[in-house]
C-alpha cells in the first residue's frame, strides 16, 4: 500500500502544486520515513535561482497559488531586499534536533505548567503529514486536564466567499489557568497561514479577544 501511494508533499498531503515550491518536500511515503528517522536536521537555503520556465501563479487545492512560494524565495534572495529586511545572505542554514524524547526532550510538563497560569492555544493544520494533527491532539489530551468545552466544530469566514463555513475543530480544556484550547485548521498543511490565511486570521483574532471559538 505505501509503495503505492506515490509521492506527496509532506507538509500537505494534499496539494496540487506538483513540487512548485521553494524547498521541493514533494516525496515518496518510504522518503518519508527514512527523514523522519533522522535525529539530526540540517536545513540549507533552498531557494535556488529560478530555473522553471513558467513561472506562473495558478490555483491550487488550497488557499494560495501554486508557484507563489517560488516566487517570494527569488524576492527575498535579492540584495536589497535582504538590506531592507536586515537579514544575512547566504547562510549555510541551520542545525536542529528532533525526534525522540532522548533527543528533544519531553515538554508536556513545561506546557502544563505553562497552562496552569497562562491562556494558551495550540493548533495544527489537519493535512500536515510532518507533524499530523492527531500527534498534537494525543500530547495535548495527555495533559491530563479535564475537558471543559468538548470536541466542536469553529467557523471562519472564506477569503473567496461570503459567509461562514467550518474552519476546523476545537476542544477546551480546564487547565485551572486563564484557558487552554487545541484547535485543528481544515485543509491546512504544515504552515497554516500560507494554506488557510483567512482560518489563521480568524484563529488567532479570536484567541487575542478571548472570544469563543
Amino acid at each position: 500500500m505505501n509503495s503505492k501511494i506515490g509521492t506527496f508533499d509532506i507538509y500537505n498531503v494534499y496539494d496540487t502544486c506538483g513540487g512548485n515550491t521553494a524547498d521541493h518536500r514533494v516525496m515518496t511515503y518510504a522518503d518519508m520515513v527514512e527523514r523522519m528517522s533522522q535525529k539530526t536536521v540540517v536545513t540549507k537555503d533552498a531557494a535556488s535561482p529560478l530555473k522553471h520556465p513558467q513561472l506562473q501563479l495558478g490555483d491550487a487545492l488550497n488557499d494560495y497559488p501554486c508557484g507563489g512560494d517560488k516566487a517570494v524565495s527569488a524576492w527575498l534572495q535579492q540584495p536589497a531586499v535582504a538590506t531592507a529586511l536586515h537579514v544575512k545572505s547566504n547562510t549555510s542554514g541551520m542545525t536542529y534536533n528532533w525526534g525522540p524524547t532522548a533527543a528533544s526532550g519531553d515538554l508536556r510538563p513545561l506546557y502544563k505548567r505553562l497552562a496552569q497560569k497562562y491562556r494558551i492555544l495550540i493548533y495544527s493544520g489537519d493535512v500536515d503529514a510532518c507533524v499530523p494533527y492527531w500527534g498534537t491532539q494525543e500530547w495535548t489530551r495527555e495533559l491530563g486536564f479535564p475537558v471543559k468545552k468538548d470536541w466542536r466544530p469553529w467557523q471562519a469566514e472564506h477569503m473567496t466567499r461570503d459567509g461562514l463555513q467550518r474552519a476546523g475543530y476545537v476542544i477546551d480544556y480546564d487547565s485551572g489557568g486563564t484557558g487552554f484550547k487545541f484547535v485543528t485548521i481544515q485543509g491546512a498543511g504544515h504552515l497554516v497561514p500560507t494554506y488557510k490565511p483567512h482560518f489563521a486570521l480568524t484563529m488567532i483574532t479570536k484567541f487575542l479577544k478571548n472570544e469563543e471559538f
